[in-house]
């Protein structure tokens, strides 16, 4: 996962110091907690950072299945661009390989190499 992170020059991010503002300059450690001293004013946050992809598909047991759909549309539109052009590609990509096994298997006749052929009588 780390090199992932790397290789997409998101292993550190940007944020601002709650007491100060300065800008600090952190790693990213997906699902950890982590607590930042600020160098400038010594105060001690925590941060974690969450995946919004990932949050995107809670499911709330509590609440109907036409009403966790909504959810997930309504969180799929608080996504970055990036992250919905990556769904979208990925469902698209599923979808491509679902239509051509299926056409694929649609075409293809099953027979076994020895059995006898049936000749058709026209009476």
């Amino acid at each position: 996962m780390g090199s992932i992170l790397k290789k997409l020059k998101l292993s550190h991010k940007s944020l601002a110091c709650p007491r100060c503002k300065r800008q600090l300059r952190v790693p990213l450690k997906p699902g950890k907690i982590l607590r930042i001293t600020c160098p400038s004013c010594s105060s001690k946050f925590d941060i974690s950072f969450k995946n919004p992809i990932l949050d995107m598909f809670n499911w709330d047991n509590s609440k109907d299945f036409p009403s966790n759909i909504k959810l997930v549309f309504k969180n799929f539109n608080t996504l970055p661009t990036r992250a919905k052009l990556t769904i979208a590609l990925f469902i698209g990509a599923i979808l491509y390989i679902g239509v051509s096994f299926y056409q694929g298997s649609q075409t293809k006749e099953f027979s076994t190499p020895n059995a006898p052929q049936l000749e058709q009588s026209l009476f």
